[in-house]
Order: structure tokens, then sequence, then C-alpha cells
């Protein structure tokens, strides 16, 4: 996703999901500084973080998009459209809202409605055509297809603020409509969407991250987090289009790709971090390339990361290993983090928070809230 600004502090209180996914209606309060999310497969916890993305940042409409190819869902396939609804439904419309604090004074409400939207035949210009055959009518609707959004949003004791665009696939592009919008555009921020696949020391955005890291002369900071997991580093360097790690006792400079996977990861988490500060982070599957021993290091350095940066943290998993970690790891008060089960029973879903404290108790009783 593209990053955007904003001064203050983030913080998202309160979710709302309707028809979106597998999901056809979820409301999780009480959200935290760190929120892990937790649940069996199909659950619908990366739904969670990506509605968390739409209302981040609802004038990029081309996001779900971006959120489709990290499921590796092709803009070729036959139900790509429809696989944003749920049950493939377009019938019923894609409802998210959401409770946002914009620091101690400001707070703000939106609601994000997501629609079918198919292009008419008859708003082309077709020279020399005097009747339309019906499958010329049916060809153009369906390279037309695409979404129309609707954001209502503001505080909630004044008039709500609204906005609209639509995108659409048109022959082999897609293409942005912009509705007219009211005056007040709704506030900014920054939101990053972590995937696994970008953990990689040679992706560009990650190079990118690390070359602000060096400018901003924090550097230093992220080589003693790296130490906790590998005490023989000794720096770190962008080299061409990677970036090396310089190790005690070795004269040469390494890819940091063949030092380990668990560094990788703590790199581009506190990369990322540091990227998005004064706004929020969504992070699939945290742990995913981690071993279990550098896990309560990861949450470490989240939780001060989210100190340091002001981020605001989403994070899912599978590991009960994670959670355990999650549980013990020190830098954040109880009442700056969550963890929420979603479970889904038919097309009941629901989340049940926990507070560190008692899953710490689980943990030591090996009582599973996954």
């Amino acid at each position: 996703m593209e990053r955007i600004k904003v001064s203050g502090r983030i913080m998202f209180k309160e979710l709302e999901i309707e028809n979106f996914r597998g999901i056809k209606k979820l409301h999780i309060g009480d959200l935290r500084k760190v929120n892990l999310l937790v649940g069996r497969n199909n659950s619908g916890k990366t739904t969670v973080l990506e509605s968390l993305g739409l209302l981040s940042q609802p004038l990029i409409p081309t996001a779900p998009v971006t959120m489709n190819a990290q499921r590796q869902i092709l803009i070729e396939d036959e139900n790509y459209w429809e696989s944003f609804f749920y049950n493939l439904s377009e019938s019923e419309a894609i409802k998210l809202h959401a409770r946002i604090s914009f620091g101690e004074e400001k707070e703000e409400e939106r609601e994000l409605t997501v629609m079918r939207y198919s292009m008419l035949v008859s708003s082309l210009s077709i020279e020399g055509i005097e009747k339309v055959s019906d499958e010329l009518l049916s060809d153009s609707a369906l390279q037309r297809r695409g979404l129309s959004y609707h954001l209502e949003y503001g505080s909630s004791v004044t008039e709500k603020n609204t906005i609209g665009v639509k995108v659409f696939r048109d022959g082999d592009s897609l293409k942005v409509e912009p509705a007219k919008t009211s005056q007040n555009k709704p506030q900014r921020f920054n939101a990053f969407f972590y995937s696994a696949g970008i953990t990689h020391h040679r992706n560009e955005t990650v190079l990118n991250a690390f070359d602000e890291i060096q400018v901003k002369q924090q550097t230093q900071r992220l080589i003693a987090l790296l130490r906790k997991v590998e005490p023989a580093i000794e720096g770190l360097e962008h080299v061409g289009n990677s970036i090396y790690v310089r190790m005690a006792g070795i004269t040469q400079l390494l890819p940091l790709g063949s030092v380990g996977d668990g560094l990788l990861k703590l790199l581009t988490v506190f990369l990322f971090m540091s990227k998005t500060a004064n706004g929020l982070i969504l992070i699939d599957e945290i742990d995913n390339g981690l071993h279990v021993s550098a896990q309560e290091i990861l949450w470490k350095a989240v939780f001060e990361a989210a100190k340091e940066f002001n981020v605001q943290v989403f994070a899912t998993t599978h590991s009960w290993e994670c959670v355990g970690a999650f549980a013990n790891a020190e830098g954040l008060g109880q009442d700056d983090t969550r963890l929420f089960r979603i479970n889904k029973i038919g097309e009941e879903s629901f989340a049940t928070d926990y507070r560190r404290e008692l899953l710490q108790g689980a943990v030591e009783e090996n009582i599973e809230v996954r």
C-alpha cells in the first residue's frame, strides 16, 4: 500500500465487518496498541487485516487488487470481483465500520460500503454501429466490471462527510473513476500491509526502507536488535541490490539471507514499523520463518518499536509458541496489548479478547486459545 502521513497518535478503537470475504458479520472492540489475532484456518484473521487496511486508506481504490495479489488471486480469474464478497455473492454490499482516535481530542467514525460495479455499454461511444448486439453488450459489461466505494466519515457529533470512487477493469488495464467528494477529506495516515512475500533482502521495498533507516542514523539500533539473535553481527551494508552483513571473524561481507531467516524477519519488521511511524502496520503470520527461540525477542522488538515509532500493530499467527512469546515478552503494559481469538460457527463469527495476564496463566497451564 502507498504510504500516507499524519501527525499525532492514531488508534483504531473498534471494528465491524459485514459480508467481506469469509466473514458474514464480525465485531471487534477494545482494540489496543499491539493486537494479536488467532483462530483456525479460514476463520477470517487475514480478512480483519484487510478491512483495517481499506479503512486506513480509502482514497486508494486499487488496494483490494493488491490484497488479491497477495492471496495469489489473479485478475484473470473467473470469480475475481466476487472473491471480495461473502460466499461470492455480490447481492449484499460489503460494509466496514471503524471508530478511530486521532490523538486525545479527535475521534472519527468511518463506514466504507463496497458494491459491485459494471459500466453499461450505453455509456460507450461506438462509431458506425446503429444497433448493439446482445453479444457485444455482454462482452462490454464483463470487461468493465469492478467495485464501487462509498465512504462516510466524521465525528459522531458532526455531520458526516462522504466520498465515492470506482475501480474497474477496462480491457487489460485497471481504471479509477473518482466521484464528487466532500470539501473535508478523510484524515490520512501511514499504513503498511506486511506479507511474507516481501521478507527478502533483495526486495526493493526492504532496500528502500533500509536506506531510510541509514538516513535517520538508526542503523546501530537495528544492529543491536539483530545481535540478540546473532551476537557475531558487527554491521549492515546496502551494496548493489542487496543487504549484506559484517560478521566477527569473517573478512568478507555476507548476504543477509545466508545468515538465517530469523534475522531477515527481525530486520524487515523493524524497518517497516519505522516506515509507518504515527500509523499502523498489519502483519500476516508474524512468526512465519522465525524459529521458536527468537519469537520472544521478536515480540520485545515489536513492543519497543510500537512505543518508539508510535505504531499500532495488528498481527496474525497460527502458532501456540508465538502466543506464548507474546504473553511473556516485556516492553509494553498489560493495557497496551490484546489477543483476539476469531471463531466461526456456521455463518456466525465472533471475537473473544484476552488480556496478557490471562494468556500467561493459559501458557503456564498449557491451555490453548488458538
